[in-house]
């Protein structure tokens, strides 16, 4: 079935609402840290809390 022309051509629910509001979506693959840019963002803040943390709560 996955064979099949008219199945690989269905885009799912979520992407055809996002589409017909004139959006584009791209979806990750799961379980991808490398791919996703919101990892390498929590990476660089916790590397800097660690190193610039006073470990009290007026510090953070």
């Amino acid at each position: 079935m996955s064979n099949q022309p008219d199945f690989k051509a269905q885009v799912g629910m979520l992407t055809e609402v996002i589409q017909n509001r004139n959006h584009r979506v791209h979806f990750f693959p799961p379980f991808h840290c490398e791919l996703n840019w919101i990892e390498y963002y929590w990476g660089a803040a916790k590397r800097h809390a660690r190193d610039h943390c006073e470990y009290t709560i007026d510090a953070l």
